[in-house]
């Protein structure tokens, strides 16, 4: 991992670095349409390109491509935008000047969230209420002038303000105008923009109540004479920045519940009493699992689909990140829940004659391994761990590939093949955790 600058703040090999480390792993193709095999070939002269515009504060980015996420019948799907490997590799370069420059903007994973709001909780009056705030329409939102004033103040090199500005004005799909105000989602350097934005607001909503804020989700314990003032003072708070919540009583967006009742946050239910996950994101796990075993019954190998289905089921661990359903709600209380999966994972994984003595893993004992011996266990994934042979039977499995086929196979090409089937599977994790608490 680069953990680095330039003396500069920009160089050729330093660039180059970034996409053999980085940029190389993402196979999202831009509207451009050049793929990593093209770039790859043209690699030293799109470097050469890349560091003269920024150099000159003159980098152009192509208009992203544009994907819409749903997220549900009820809801407008979400933008998400794609760039060209070119402006990707541009945007990382700028994502490491920007960890540099505001190392205090690193989230920290949700689950210590959850851990946090519980150990709080556990030592809270018994008078005390939850206020939960949903920020409306939070990154389309964000204005874009306070947020390059904020880079200014720190300092940053002035090329990479220049290049972020044009990456967030840039537009997306066919939008013939220029955002004056938002910043896309889906570019390496959104969430931390985003983080950054927050930063001073909070700084000061930390200062005296318990707050917690993760992307547009706000979580304050306060006790019951101050929780309606500390709404109206976080309300007063993000409108000085242009952001609003979602109105007071707007179930499962902004609202005021008490302690024993519990409230929902980050697809959790979280009470005086238990910390449990909520029933839509136990249904939607049902729901991915369904999709699997469909898919079991249908192929004729069914060795990659039985793999995925024990990915989905553990999580993994990759690039010192875990990932995964499990992995997100390992700070449940309620075991019952995950037991009742597995048994229903047992009773339909009976139904599938061609399964004959194959063992799916379960969930209850994945949760003891995340819990208690992650750093140990052989039972959930560690892909930063594997060895050559483990990357091998990995990519026989996930390609369909006879082992024969995969023993001429060069070692480079292994590693990459594994790289990019890895990365398609976390890519479905991640999709599977999003509908979960979304």
């Amino acid at each position: 991992m680069l953990d680095f600058l330039p003396v500069d703040g920009l160089s050729r090999e330093w660039l180059r670095s970034i996409y053999q480390t980085y940029v190389f792993r993402s196979k999202a193709i831009g509207k451009d349409g050049v793929t990593h095999e093209k770039f790859d070939r043209a690699l030293e002269r799109e470097v050469d390109i890349i560091y003269r515009k920024i150099d000159l504060l003159d980098y152009s980015f192509t208009r992203y491509k544009e994907v819409l996420l749903s997220r549900g019948s009820d809801r407008k799907p979400r933008q998400i935008s794609v760039p060209t490997i070119r402006d990707r590799l541009a945007l990382r370069a700028a994502l490491e000047h920007l960890k540099h420059a505001f190392p205090e903007a690193h989230s920290a994973p949700p689950h210590r969230y959850i851990k946090d709001i519980k150990t709080h909780l556990a030592g809270a009056p018994e008078d005390s209420y939850f206020l939960r705030m949903d920020i409306r329409d939070f990154y389309p939102s964000i204005q874009q002038d306070l947020l390059l004033s904020i880079l200014r103040d720190r300092k940053m090199d002035d090329r990479f303000i220049s290049l972020i500005g044009r990456a967030i004005a840039n537009p997306t799909g066919n939008s013939e105008n220029a955002p004056q105000i938002g910043i896309p989602q889906g570019l390496s350097i959104s969430n931390i923009l985003a983080a950054i934005y927050m930063i001073d607001f909070d700084k000061i909503a930390s200062s005296e109540i318990f707050y917690r804020r993760y992307v547009d989700d706000i979580l304050v314990i306060d006790e019951k004479d101050n929780i309606s003032h500390v709404h109206e003072a976080l309300k007063e708070g993000l409108k000085n920045i242009g952001l609003a919540s979602h109105p007071l009583g707007t179930p499962g967006k902004t609202d005021i519940l008490k302690r024993d009742d519990g409230v929902e946050y980050l697809g959790y239910h979280i009470s005086a009493q238990k910390t449990a996950v909520r029933r839509e994101s136990i249904a939607r796990m049902f729901a991915n699992l369904s999709k699997v075993l469909t898919s079991i019954k249908r192929s004729k190998n069914y060795d990659k689909h039985i793999y995925r289905l024990n990915l989905k089921i553990t999580g993994c661990v990759i690039n010192n990140s875990r990932r995964g359903w499990l992995m997100f709600f390992s700070q449940t209380d309620d075991i019952s829940q995950l037991a009742f999966i597995d048994s229903w994972l047992l009773t339909e994984g009976s139904k599938i004659a061609k399964l004959g003595r194959a063992k799916f893993k379960t969930f209850k004992r994945s949760y003891y391994e995340i819990r208690y011996n992650l750093s140990d266990t052989d039972y959930v994934p560690n892909f930063d761990k594997y060895d050559l042979q483990q990357k091998t039977d990995v990519v026989r499995i996930l390609s369909n590939r006879t082992p024969e086929q995969v023993q001429v196979m060069d070692v480079q090409v292994i590693e990459s093949e594994f790289v990019r089937l890895v990365g398609k599977e976390i890519s479905e994790l991640e999709r599977d955790l999003m509908q979960a608490f979304s």
